[in-house]
């Protein structure tokens, strides 16, 4: 028995949105899963650093545990062969990407027990939120929320002119280090300023009105606590809108920094790439587009692996 699918990368957040907004992006992590054979393996390619490469430490492969569990069926001999083309622990949703992975296709893998829905709660249960889980299983711009341990989502197709260029940073920001610093309570101001924006934000994007994006992903508090990690963040911004960006957010959590633009990708990505060399930092830079299409399975034809 085999199983092939292929997750989005996420960027979620999208300045204001903190835990509820999230975006799939056209890069992706793809999964084969197969069962029957003489012990559980891994094989890894792509994007590895982290991702973990025995079985045991295998976040795929632990997702799927916990759906073999719930169903009381658990395959013998599963096989994983992994191909990754998401930057790990950079703000792109890797790990609810491989989450999603391990658990749609374990449970393909066992005749489909559980319903989509289903399954997103068990994923955005082991991810702690569902920001970037929900994009990566649907696709799309989505906006989501959960209540008594349920997810629930809206989601729309963003405008296909849309461009977000990906500076990708050569450190790590731990999204445990990056929710350590946020303060536990927020005055009223922030709180309206943070309603506000978000609100506006989803609006703009809802409606394809991109003007005064900017000011909607400027000066958000977390935002702000967080881009003390990040060397030159200011300029950096600085320098992406002035080669033509709509505006400048931290992906998810960070390091890596998203720029949401219709024109001049090539030297947005430039002008952040330098800026980052500015403060003797390497980055890789990705030219991205919204993927309407979540989790998705998929024959050879198709298969990177």
């Amino acid at each position: 028995m085999k199983v092939h699918l292929r997750v989005p990368a996420t960027t979620a957040n999208l300045g204001p949105g903190f835990d509820s907004l999230g975006l799939a992006l056209n890069l992706y992590i793809e999964l084969v899963m197969s069962s029957g054979n003489d012990t559980d393996s891994v094989e890894l390619l792509g994007e590895m650093d982290g991702i973990g490469t025995e079985p045991s430490n295998n976040l795929i492969m632990r997702a799927s545990s916990l759906v073999f569990e719930r169903a009381r069926k658990r395959p013998e001999g599963l096989m994983l062969k992994i191909f990754n083309s998401i930057p790990i622990g950079k703000g792109l949703g890797s790990s609810a990407s491989a989450i999603v992975a391990g658990m749609f296709a374990a449970n393909r893998l066992i005749g489909d027990p559980f319903t989509r829905d289903e399954l997103m709660d068990m994923a955005a249960d082991m991810e702690g939120h569902p920001d970037n889980v929900v994009p990566a299983v649907v696709g799309g711009l989505t906006a989501s929320m959960i209540s008594g341990g349920k997810v629930y989502y809206h989601r729309l197709d963003p405008g296909s002119d849309l461009k977000i260029v990906v500076a990708v940073p050569d450190f790590d920001l731990p999204t445990k280090t990056a929710r350590a610093v946020l303060p536990e309570q927020i005055s009223r101001t922030d709180f309206i300023d943070g309603i506000q924006k978000t609100s506006f934000l989803l609006m703009g994007l809802i409606i394809r009105d991109y003007s005064n994006i900017k000011m909607a992903l400027e000066k958000i508090l977390f935002q702000e606590i967080r881009s003390t990690f990040i060397p030159g963040y200011s300029k950096i911004v600085e320098k992406a809108c002035e080669a033509g960006a709509l505006g400048v957010t931290l992906s998810g959590a960070g390091p890596s920094l998203a720029a949401f633009t219709l024109v001049n990708e090539s030297e947005i990505c430039h002008a952040m790439s330098q800026a980052f060399k500015l403060e003797g930092i390497e980055s890789r830079c990705y030219i991205l587009s919204p993927e309407t299409e979540g989790v998705s399975f998929i024959d050879r034809r198709s298969a990177m692996i």
